[in-house]
């Protein structure tokens, strides 16, 4: 039996299978248009300069000295995370000095002063599992 034989007889003594595959092929394709004919274009346009209203994090970051990385000197940036490295910081009287300095709206003394590497073990005891 040849697949072209094998096609036509399944056609012809199971119709409504082929006619639910057509169906569905119709369905998908009419909601298709209509979905892709419905949607709307936007666009965003952008007046102005990134660089006169780009806000940094910090406008200044007092650290202790000798903490600032061969980037940081070449490019005057602050790389992501650079706290998680750097131990110590700056003195509760340093803070107050910083927090009085004119214009300065925010100061947080940020230090980090170590970590701990947790572990825990537990007994399970599963002699009545068993």
């Amino acid at each position: 039996m040849s697949l072209a034989v094998f096609i036509w007889s399944q056609l012809r003594h199971r119709s409504y299978r082929a006619a639910a595959l057509a169906t569905g092929i119709v369905v998908a394709s009419v909601s298709f248009v209509l979905l892709t004919s419905s949607a709307r274009t936007s666009s965003l346009q952008v007046q102005g300069s990134v660089t006169a209203n780009y806000r940094s994090a910090y406008d200044i970051l007092v650290r202790p000295p000798g903490t600032a990385a061969s980037l940081e000197r070449r490019e005057g940036l602050v790389r992501d995370n650079f706290l998680s490295g750097i131990f110590g910081g700056i003195s509760v009287k340093q803070y107050h000095e910083i927090k009085t300095l004119p214009g300065v709206d925010v100061a947080a003394p940020i230090a980090n002063l170590g970590y701990v590497l947790l572990s825990a073990t537990a007994t399970v005891p599963l002699g009545r599992a068993i």
